[in-house]
């Protein structure tokens, strides 16, 4: 400071300084221009050349404002070379406040104005006379209203950082009125929208509850215990409904509402319809008394050693329940099974009753059905003809009655073995059976035939054992149409009501190997066509009017 003040009394022309102009006489105006080195601490701004007296404080050449508002301040770089020729606002500057610098020189054509009080606000002028005047007044703030266009340069690069920081301060209002908007929909949510009591889970956990699931029906109802009850009433609502169509009919210990409580236990999903359906079958069967039912209903998990079932790599099970002691009847619910069970054999258990039911046509994966030996009743379902997959149909039963349906022709080209044994069935042989063309055997023992053998049955060429018996009303010569299958290799044919000689024309059958001819009414010689059969092991036939000579042909 000292040495600023030096500088500044070297700056006042010799007359200052004389008593000349000490006194009282008004001082001869006259324009000094004095020029002084630039501080080190601030650049010199250039001034316009008049200085206006009267204008004010704020617009006065050479006097900046200070303390400016800090969010009307534009950034450093927004203020080019072309703007620092003009009067502009400087960090720290407020319009109309008496002019604050702090060590700074500003030189006019008027003179040198410098400040060096730092503590106070002070207006520093300089008049013609080139005396400097100093008048020191404290400064009161008072509140200011500031044009910023007029006070503020604004640089193309400032209004486009403005513009981007106003974008986010709308997309940060934006997003907390979306969050504050779904936390308000959760809560009303969680307000009206009451849970389940009971949520399924996709994977089986450990559930310790003690029931024993032989035993859960008493005196015609069910024994639920307390541990159980929440999951048993879900399953009761919002499973079993999906499941069966008449479940609100059912009984309280109806193997369907047993296998209910079933799955309640091993933490049922909607999607255990194949466990919910062999749950059924073991209860309708009497699993209880079953003669294996190794791991049976102890887990979810069919696949991990139910006695009889066995699963393929891609899912689908195979079910062997033959000769296991089964008592009761098959169970509506074996429909159910349809998204995976492949073979069903249910052979060699008598106390099997009931009739076969029709949901099992919904078995499409089916490729095996086998129901020997049982005392099943009724028909046989025309649904089995959609089973498209269908292999092999083979029942073995004394009881069932009425027709072959025609309907099995539909299961071409997959149907390979036909095989119908009983003893109520009648009727004629279906000649849409000729459609079979992939039929390799075909065994039909029924008490009653009421026609001749098909002739359409010549068009399963792909036939290796053809076997019938059945008695017929009918007389009918051989039916040369059999002799047309060269792949035969057992032909077996009773108690149907043949008549004349056998054909010379069986000699074709040269892949012949078990010959059978019983109680048909044929007469006549055997023919010596049957040397042709090379690979003859068996023959059979024992008619009443045939006579003659065995052929010598048959021993080549």
């Amino acid at each position: 400071q000292q040495s600023q003040q030096q500088q500044q009394s070297q700056r006042l022309t010799p007359n200052d300084a004389s008593p000349e102009n000490s006194g009282s006489t008004p001082p001869t105006t006259a324009t000094t221009t004095s020029t002084a080195a630039p501080s080190s601490t601030a650049p010199t701004p250039t001034t316009p050349t008049d200085f206006d007296f009267d204008a004010p404080r704020a617009t006065r050449p050479g006097v900046v404002a200070v303390n400016q508002p800090a969010f009307l301040r534009p950034p450093a770089w927004a203020t080019t070379n072309s703007n620092r020729s003009q009067t502009h606002l400087e960090p720290d500057d407020q319009p109309d406040a008496p002019a604050v610098h702090t060590g700074a020189e500003h030189t006019t054509e008027s003179g040198t104005v410098s400040n060096n009080n730092s503590n106070s606000s002070q207006a520093v002028e300089v008049v013609e006379d080139n005396v400097l005047q100093a008048d020191v007044a404290p400064v009161e703030p008072s509140p200011q209203t500031y044009n910023t266009e007029a006070a503020l340069p604004v640089s193309p690069e400032f209004e486009v950082e403005y513009r981007q920081q106003r974008k986010y301060k709308v997309a940060g209002i934006l997003s907390l009125v979306v969050a504050i908007l779904v936390a308000i929909s959760a809560t009303l949510y969680l307000i009206f929208d009451k849970p389940k009591p009971f949520q399924p889970l996709s994977e089986e956990v450990q559930f310790e509850c003690p029931v024993n699931l032989d035993t859960i029906c008493k005196d015609g109802q069910l024994v639920i215990p307390d541990c159980l009850q929440e999951r048993y009433d879900y399953v009761k609502t919002q499973i079993l409904p999906d499941l069966h169509p008449n479940h609100d009919k059912l009984t309280p210990c109806d193997p369907a509402s047993i296998a209910g409580v079933a799955l309640a236990v091993h933490d049922p999903v909607i999607t255990d319809v194949s466990y919910y359906a062999l749950a059924t079958l073991y209860f309708a069967t009497g699993g209880q008394a079953w003669r294996r039912s190794v791991a049976w209903l102890l887990t979810r998990d069919f696949c991990s050693g139910f006695h009889g079932l066995v699963c393929d790599a891609s899912g689908k099970f195979y079910l062997n329940l033959k000769n296991n002691f089964l008592k009761g009847t098959i169970p509506t619910e074996i429909g159910l099974l349809r998204y995976g069970l492949k073979s069903l054999q249910l052979g060699s258990n008598p106390l099997l009753e009931g009739t076969i039911p029709t949901e099992i046509g919904k078995l499409s994966f089916l490729t095996e059905f086998v129901m020997n030996d049982a005392s099943v009743e009724g028909t046989v379902p025309t649904e089995f003809g959609n089973c498209q997959s269908l292999e092999k149909f083979s029942i073995h039963t004394p009881n069932i009655e009425g027709y072959i349906p025609s309907e099995l022709a539909h299961l071409s080209p997959s149907l390979v073995e036909l095989d119908i044994q009983a003893n109520l069935i009648s009727g004629l042989l279906p000649t849409e059976f000729g459609e079979l063309t992939n039929l390799k055997r075909m065994n039909l023992e029924v008490t009653f035939m009421g026609g001749a053998i098909p002739t359409e049955l010549g068009n399963m060429v792909s036939l290796e054992s053809l076997h019938i018996t059945a008695a017929s009303s009918v007389k009918q010569p051989f039916p040369l149409t059999v002799t047309n299958l060269t792949n035969l290799e057992t032909l077996v044919i009773n108690f149907a009501s043949l008549s004349g000689s056998i054909p010379t024309e069986i000699g074709q059958l040269t892949k012949m190997i078990d010959l059978t001819l019983f109680s048909n009414g044929l007469y006549g010689t055997l023919p010596s066509e049957l040397g042709y059969m090379r690979n003859l092991g068996e023959l059979q036939i024992v008619e009443q009017s045939i006579s003659g000579q065995i052929p010598s042909e048959l021993g080549r």
